[in-house]
């Protein structure tokens, strides 16, 4: 609910209406919020406060989807294929956005009941095991060599994080449309409209996020 301004801007960026995007998009976004809980997406970078990383995730979503909006994935062939395809690569681009960095509290760092009893072993959503083992506190162990790690993750992650329901609706319109989400969030992708449209998205947020805190972007 902390982020209902940023919903309200990601369904506004996608050609979808708002019962497909209740049934279509808001389970993965669910999805992301349990599993990173109220991470930050740094340590002292961007989006370093509590709750920062489902934040920035929401704001790449809603850049990478409205950056989407002026492009034309399939310009030619049946305009019939065409009107069916075109608004699943668009949600494509918002949900790469929301999934590039769901790798971050896998490799990035630990997280440790307050009281130093137990720690999260990531085969579940975080909020799940909070709630599992009545955790109301919890505290962060960075790790030091994380540099990138967090983008050998986000792949596979996705297809745990992704509802069934919303990789059918991609496959129906052509398995390339899904295969373009998981590759965009593959490392190491080139020439990939999707992973072209979440990095300018990142940036973006990134950028707008250090003005707002008056930190100064790191090289």
């Amino acid at each position: 609910s902390a982020q209902s301004e940023l919903l309200k801007n990601l369904r506004q960026s996608l050609p979808l209406s708002e019962p497909d995007f209740d049934m279509l998009i808001l389970p993965t976004v669910r999805n992301v919020a349990a599993f990173v809980h109220l991470l930050p997406a740094s340590e002292n970078h961007h989006h370093a406060k509590a709750g920062g990383l489902l934040r920035h995730s929401l704001e790449v979503a809603r850049w990478a989807a409205q950056f989407s909006n002026p492009t034309t994935f399939e310009p030619f062939g049946d305009p019939l294929v065409r009107r069916k395809r075109e608004p699943r690569w668009h949600a494509a681009a918002g949900l790469a956005g929301l999934l590039h960095d769901v790798g971050k509290p896998v490799t990035d760092l630990d997280v440790i009941a307050r009281d130093g009893s137990q720690q999260w072993n990531k085969a579940v959503p975080l909020l799940d095991w909070l709630q599992d083992h009545s955790i109301e506190r919890y505290v962060i162990a960075w790790h030091t060599d994380r540099h990138r790690a967090h983008e050998n993750h986000a792949a596979g992650l996705a297809r745990i994080l992704l509802p069934d329901l919303t990789v059918a609706w991609m496959l129906e319109g052509g398995s390339d449309i899904f295969n373009g989400l998981i590759s965009a969030l593959s490392r190491g992708t080139a020439d990939n409209r999707l992973a072209d449209l979440w990095k300018q998205a990142d940036q973006t947020s990134v950028e707008r996020d250090m003005k707002r805190s008056g930190v100064l972007q790191r090289d």
